[in-house]
């Protein structure tokens, strides 16, 4: 975990994100920390300092966004390029999240989506997500609720792109339908000899697949402090998924 700093940062840009104001400072010597963690922002004319969390850190950066309704965080969303000001982080212990398209994640943790899901469309989620772009596991049918949660994922996912072609930094590819299907049928209790069966894929890849799954199913299992419901439902469904042979 990286050593707290606090340095004298200058600000790169402020810039309006609808109700918002996304503050930028050049990063020098800070890290961005893990997920969790947070910084103290001295707010000019202020004595106190704003605790605030990281919501970006392209390249030599760290970016801060800011709901205005107070005198510190007004002061600090009045900021202009140049100005300077003291920064302190990162804090606090954080929390490690090992998952493929951390971003998308995170997101879709931050909105809920995870406390809409059935057990099953869960680790078809997740097998979306971590599978390979490219990989083909066969062409089960996916229910229209499947579909529904997978095009709730895309949308998310297109606003986090969006974001990481903003400050250069490389989207996450696709999502795999195909891998879907397979974890859907696989967590609804099938046989390992009829998903090789049903989907025709090379059982090594079935097998790397669903164990990646399994393993980014347990990661968000352990965020039962910031997401119990989460958790909880993740941690269910990777008993689903590793099993035997995954397990």
């Amino acid at each position: 975990m990286s050593k707290p700093r606090r340095e004298r940062r200058n600000v790169v840009a402020v810039e309006a994100v609808g109700a918002y104001a996304l503050v930028r400072v050049d990063r020098g010597g800070l890290e961005p920390g893990i997920p969790g963690q947070f910084f103290m922002l001295e707010a000019p004319g202020r004595v106190l300092p704003r605790p605030m969390s990281l919501c970006l850190a392209p390249r030599g950066e760290l970016a801060f966004l800011l709901d205005p309704i107070g005198e510190g965080t007004k002061a600090l969303a009045a900021l202009e390029t140049g100005d300077a000001i003291h920064v302190l982080g990162p804090l606090g212990n954080g929390f490690r999240l090992d998952v493929d398209r951390p971003l998308l994640v995170g997101e879709a943790l931050e909105n809920g989506l995870f406390n809409s899901l059935e057990p099953k469309q869960l680790a078809g989620i997740m097998a979306a997500l971590t599978a390979d772009e490219d990989r083909d596991y066969g062409e089960l049918e996916l229910n229209d609720d499947m579909l529904d949660a997978l095009s709730r994922f895309e949308e998310i996912g297109f606003q986090v792109s969006s974001e990481e072609w903003k400050y250069g930094l490389e989207p996450a590819p696709e999502l795999n339908f195909s891998a879907a299907g397979a974890a859907v049928r696989w967590a609804a209790g099938a046989e390992w000899s009829q998903i090789v069966s049903e989907t025709r894929a090379e059982e090594g890849d079935l097998f790397r697949m669903f164990s990646r799954t399994g393993e980014a199913l347990l990661q968000i299992a352990g965020l039962r402090r910031s997401h119990p419901e989460a958790a909880n439902m993740a941690a269910a469904v990777a008993e689903m998924v590793l099993r035997e042979p995954i397990r």
